[in-house]
């Protein structure tokens, strides 16, 4: 269980029973060649997640699932899926009984779990000056404005300790596409307290707001969907449709609705300094520091580098 060798692995990215678990992930254990995943069921290992270390967690409940669900298997990079159990399975919209998946992939169980497969060590790297004072909640948004638990949040967490300005980092979901269903969460969340009557029939009794798994995974595929705005417009537009008491699938548009919430704000290039400490905080990696201005691309970076005369250090890593 200690391995920082990246395996195929299935984040949890919505359940219908279980939704405080959203985050937590799911890894075959070392060794297994052949396991069934099913209600109350160990043979798949779950586990939150923490830098330098893992807390083990019960199977998944929910009456909707058979004791025997899926077969699943390692298959190179990704994992074999056969569905053995009562439950359809739903892979990137289409319903199918045997999948070969990769990271990237969604992997919905209708009307009880949805998982997003990624590749994952089966524990993330220790942080050498993220501060665990500043470790928030599991799925809860950070004091940088960060919310995920993906190995990439983590390394914005802890390039954001040597910044100052960290709005951007907290926005870009485009290489951290697993967090994008706590980030919906917490989205939700805001918006009910900003709006609660406009979303009340949408609330469970635990303040939860319900959300159809659809349209999750509609969200984890979606290019649209890369920055938190991009996503709080979406879910406006699912919520102002939705006819029932569920935030639904088919009411997210396939592109940004027009009107005053869709308005678009001039686009200000980050400033010289800012450039500079996020190549400074981040090693010289231009990747990395593309990531945390917000932008993107590298490319984009590279133009403000000539803009302001800058140079990074080559890394093999970009």
């Amino acid at each position: 269980m200690g391995s920082l060798h990246a395996s195929p692995a299935l984040v949890l990215a919505w359940s219908a029973v279980e939704p405080h678990r959203v985050g937590e992930v799911a890894f075959l254990r070392e060794g297994a060649k052949d396991v069934t995943f099913g209600r109350g069921r160990d043979d798949l290992m779950f586990v939150r997640q923490r830098p330098g270390s893992i807390a083990l967690r019960p199977p998944l409940e929910g009456d909707g699932l058979s004791r025997q669900q899926l077969r699943v298997r390692p298959a190179g990079e990704g994992l074999e899926l056969e569905r053995v159990g009562r439950c359809p399975m739903v892979v990137n919209g289409e319903r199918t009984d045997h999948a070969r998946v990769q990271p990237g992939d969604a992997v919905l169980l209708p009307s009880n779990v949805l998982f997003y497969v990624v590749s994952r060590p089966r524990v993330l790297r220790k942080l050498t000056e993220f501060s665990f004072a500043d470790m928030p909640r599991f799925g809860e948004i950070d004091r940088f404005g960060i919310v995920g638990e993906s190995p990439a949040a983590w390394d914005l967490r802890e390039a954001a300790t040597r910044v100052e300005h960290t709005s951007a980092i907290a926005d870009d979901l485009q290489d951290r596409r697993e967090d994008v269903p706590l980030v919906m969460r917490h989205v939700l969340r805001d918006l009910a307290k900003t709006n609660p009557s406009f979303l009340s029939r949408f609330r469970t009794e635990s303040g939860e707001v319900r959300i159809d798994g659809g349209l999750v995974a509609n969200l984890l595929r979606d290019a649209i969907a890369r920055t938190i705005p991009h996503i709080e417009r979406l879910l406006w537009a699912a919520i102002s449709d939705s006819a029932d008491d569920v935030i639904a699938q088919n009411a997210a548009p396939r592109s940004i609705p027009s009107g005053p919430r869709s308005e678009t704000l001039p686009v200000v290039d980050p400033s010289c300094d800012r450039v500079r400490d996020a190549l400074e905080s981040c090693h010289g990696s231009v990747a990395k520091a593309a990531r945390l201005l917000g932008l993107r691309t590298r490319y984009e970076l590279y133009r403000l580098l000539k803009k302001y005369k800058l140079e990074a250090i080559p890394r093999h890593d970009d």
